[in-house]
């Protein structure tokens, strides 16, 4: 089975979407666009369910500050 896990960085911390939206913003002239999100997706197979359950936290979260 295939697990699938979608992470995003927390809004104080979010500096390559920051860029991103700045980019868009002035190289492409989109001023109305005014906030951007950035996922992160990892598949993870071949593990169970439980050690799966038991990375998520550990493994694709960041530490903290």
């Amino acid at each position: 089975m295939v697990y699938r896990i979608y992470v995003e960085k927390k809004p104080g911390l979010a500096h390559e979407a920051a860029a991103l939206l700045k980019e868009l913003q002035g190289n492409l002239g989109i001023t109305r666009l005014t906030g951007l999100r950035l996922y992160n997706r990892y598949d993870v197979e071949g593990i169970r369910k439980e050690l799966f359950e038991t990375c998520v936290p550990l493994v694709f979260s960041e530490p903290q500050l």
